[in-house]
């Protein structure tokens, strides 16, 4: 095994050695958001008036960027996406309405198998 190699598993071994639980779980909840598997309550509302602008409900996934929240939400036979302008006057609530069945030990990695696997072609 060559330096580098021993340098890099040692690198990988202490990488989880400065998170606390807390920090892997809520990093596996955003895993299982993105694939769609946490039933989620998502709510806009007008700060100047405190009124509703529009609820979310479902297996639902939120991209909050500082002006823009982008939903995608699966809902049966596709999905469903919503995006919603973010100003001064509307905030936003995500509430998580089941618990996730997640691990706090360890840290999850999901691959897209059309990614990974390349294209063959045959001749």
């Amino acid at each position: 095994m060559s330096l580098a190699s021993v340098a890099a598993l040692c690198a990988l071994s202490l990488a989880g050695c400065g998170t606390n639980d807390a920090d892997v779980v809520s990093q596996n909840i955003a895993t299982a958001a993105d694939n769609f598997e946490i039933n989620r309550r998502i709510i806009i509302i007008n700060n100047e008036s405190d009124k509703v602008i529009q609820l979310i409900e479902g297996w639902c996934n939120a991209d909050i960027e500082p002006d823009v929240i982008r939903t995608t939400c699966k809902v049966p036979g596709g999905y469903h996406k919503h995006i919603n302008g973010r100003n001064s006057h509307t905030t936003f609530s995500i509430q998580q309405l089941d618990t996730a069945n997640v691990s706090r030990d360890h840290y999850r990695v999901t691959f897209n198998p059309s990614v990974v696997i390349p294209d063959v072609e045959v001749r």
